[in-house]
């Protein structure tokens, strides 16, 4: 079996390789599994000629596709770009994937849906992005749908990881302040990249599985597994909230090392008083029952991960 990551230098790419790299030394299905971690300088997903040759001189079993443009604000003054990565590039991928077989692996986001829906969204609500992030998201999971029908699509919300720009290291980054404004009416549940790519990890396993009687039986009463599944952690938060468990994780930190942090006075605004160039959704809360259903994958709690990534980002200062 082969694998090939896009995007393997961002968070998620190097969070997925680090899974993969811990798994493989425990699972025997993967004794003889080939992982290939390409940047963006290895591959330019947004140039199909070179998407093209790369997936079919490769030949790839699975493609992980974690190449994207992420930055939310800046997105919505750099539109041509957010698009040529998250809707190009996701087609090019598909493309590529649908000409050899390949199965696709397309990660989205909460920011497909308008955040006005009062309970969880599920897989099925309409999406109505609000901002132009979401909007080239969105036009990406058309794109792989369109044209590779060996695609799964998993939509998260929140993420975090030791690795590159998150939520956690911009609060640590500002943990020096006195006071610290944090918005209190946007809700989620953070997910921390490490346990999706556990659940990655588990869905390729059950893909790849041509002896389990049992998921057989569940492929032919679906019709298969491929589509669209949402995964994010066990616990809803705001992002006032969610501050308020990284300073708390710090503070532990520091007590085991007998030093003296003056941690920031942490106060929730409404965002409206936290004016930002994209409009967030107030409601990001991701429902998970369809991948328990299919996969049986359950959400983690993001917590546990959260004394884990403090505790790394802090001690690397």
């Amino acid at each position: 079996m082969k694998i090939v990551i896009t995007g393997a230098n961002g968070q998620l790419g190097r969070s997925i390789m680090a899974c993969f790299n811990q798994q493989f030394q425990t699972h025997s299905s993967f004794v003889n599994c080939e992982v290939l971690a390409l940047n963006q300088q290895q591959l330019d997903i947004t140039d199909g000629d070179a998407v093209e040759r790369v997936i079919k001189q490769l030949q790839p079993d699975y493609v992980i596709n974690t190449a994207a443009y992420t930055a939310v604000d800046e997105a919505e003054e750099h539109i041509d770009l957010a698009y040529a990565v998250n809707h190009l590039g996701a087609q090019n991928l598909a493309i590529a994937c649908n000409n050899i077989g390949a199965v696709l692996f397309h990660f989205s986001t909460d920011y497909v849906f308008s955040g006005n829906k009062l309970t969880e969204y599920v897989e099925d609500d309409i999406p109505a992005p609000v901002n132009v992030y979401g909007a080239s998201k969105l036009a990406g999971e058309n794109a792989v749908k369109q044209h590779n029908p060996k695609h799964i699509i998993v939509r998260t919300a929140w993420l975090f990881s030791e690795f590159g720009d998150n939520f956690v290291l911009t609060m640590l980054k500002l943990s020096g302040r006195e006071n610290l404004d944090v918005v209190d009416d946007q809700m989620g549940k953070p997910t921390y990249a490490g346990d999706l790519g556990v659940a990655i990890f588990q869905m390729i396993i059950q893909l790849n599985s041509n002896t389990n009687a049992q998921q057989q039986s569940l492929i032919k009463q679906n019709n298969d597994l491929y589509g669209v599944y949402h995964f994010s952690g066990l616990h809803q938060v705001s992002w006032y909230q969610f501050a308020q468990c990284i300073f708390a994780q710090l503070a532990e930190v520091e007590s085991t090392s007998c030093s003296q942090l003056n941690l920031p006075k942490v106060q929730p605004i409404d965002s409206r008083h936290y004016q930002t160039k994209a409009v967030r959704p107030k409601n990001s809360r991701l429902n998970c029952d369809k991948i328990a259903k299919h996969f049986g994958i359950l959400p983690n709690d993001w917590s546990l991960a959260l004394t884990r990534v403090v505790t790394a980002i802090w001690t690397q200062k």
